[in-house]
């Protein structure tokens, strides 16, 4: 029995990770001013939380018992799961993954990964005889090897020596930067 006017703290933990504790009738501090009946509700069956941080370029798959998810979900308490990380798109690299197993879970988790990159090409431009070959991309005129990031822009001008008809390219003459490029033209024809 706790003397009028004392201060009490009360809580409520479960005896197992198999359940996580009911909620009390009462605060969690309270001071005694007359009979009071402490009750709490029935614990509940502990199902972990399985949080899956979103990103722009990359998402998070986790799988459990077979099924994939990229979306937060909840699983039985000790069950195992897997996760990976994979590009939304070719124009990335996926970061890594803070965990790529985890097993016996017993409390909520939350996956996340380290920031997706954007993948860069090569870009070469082999020289002919009697033409010159610029490439524009990222507002800079380039005449030789460069590295640009997956989807920029380019355009190509080939400009003939005088007395010359410039040659053909063997690329569009505009497009993408979306692998390792050679870019070239064929001889420059005397006129």
């Amino acid at each position: 029995m706790a003397p009028y006017g004392s201060q009490l703290t009360v809580s409520i933990t479960s005896t197992s990770v198999d359940y996580r504790p009911g909620n009390l009738n009462v605060s969690n501090t309270l001071v005694v001013s007359d009979d009071i009946d402490i009750e709490a509700t029935a614990a509940s069956i502990n199902k972990p939380l399985i949080k899956i941080t979103k990103y722009d370029h990359q998402k998070i798959v986790a799988t459990y018992n077979g099924e994939e998810y990229t979306d937060n979900f909840r699983v039985p308490v000790h069950a195992n799961i897997t996760a990976r990380v994979e590009p939304i798109n070719d124009h990335y690299v996926a970061g890594m993954i803070n965990m790529s197993e985890v097993n016996n879970i017993t409390s909520d988790i939350t996956l996340s990964a380290t920031d997706a990159t954007i993948r860069g090409y090569m870009v070469r431009i082999v020289q002919q005889p009697n033409q010159t070959i610029v490439v524009h991309c990222n507002s800079t005129d380039y005449d030789t090897v460069f590295m640009a990031d997956s989807g920029t822009p380019y355009s190509i001008t080939v400009t003939p020596d005088p007395g010359y008809k410039a040659g053909i390219l063997n690329v569009d003459q505009t497009g993408y930067i979306l692998k390792d490029m050679t870019i070239t033209v064929s001889t420059a024809i005397e006129i």
